[in-house]
């Protein structure tokens, strides 16, 4: 397989179509078959762990976006819950004394925070246990600052060790990937 998207012919073209672009491929191929770089396709045990990831970042990111909207309403109200944890949260706005009507307003959201929040948990469990059978996973978590979801994501990027040429190569992602394994932290 070749990953098309690093083709600048096709990338750029204004003719788009499947048969156009495999004609492209097919001919730069025939001229020289080190040019075009490969893509690997990731085992099913290390696209499902990717899978599970996303998911979790997905819940972290809708539970964080439904907490700023409940501060947002309830400040415009003239209240405020005190800043805390996300898992907090919910306890926290318990205990601010707001109107009945507010109240029955946002609890809706409040409701669907709450389920988020078992959601975000049973998968970090998930993780753990996930990353607690690993031994190449047990390792990365000695790190200062790598947790299960960390040492997961990097475990499920890498998938296989043999696909490497070098060391370096497999430290790409260390380095680069900074951002991308705090938003999986979520």
């Amino acid at each position: 397989m070749v990953n098309a998207r690093r083709v600048k012919l096709i990338a750029e073209s204004t003719l788009k179509s499947d048969r156009i672009d495999a004609e492209i491929l097919a001919r730069l191929s025939r001229f020289d078959g080190g040019f075009l770089r490969s893509v690997y396709q990731r085992s099913e045990d290390a696209q499902v762990m990717r899978t599970r990831l996303r998911v979790r970042s997905e819940l972290v990111r809708c539970r964080a976006r439904l907490i700023t909207s409940v501060r947002g309403t309830l400040r415009a109200q003239g209240f405020r819950v005190p800043s805390c944890a996300t898992g907090a949260f919910v306890g926290r706005f318990s205990k601010v004394a707001i109107t009945a009507e507010l109240r029955d307003a946002v609890d809706p959201l409040m409701e669907t925070i709450c389920q988020l929040t078992d959601q975000i948990e049973v998968l970090d469990r998930e993780l753990e246990e996930l990353s607690s059978s690993d031994e190449l996973m047990v390792r990365l978590r000695g790190v200062p600052g790598v947790g299960p979801v960390v040492s997961v994501a990097y475990v499920a990027w890498m998938d296989r060790q043999d696909r490497f040429k070098n060391e370096a190569e497999m430290s790409e992602p260390v380095s680069a990937c900074g951002s991308k394994c705090e938003d999986l932290a979520g």
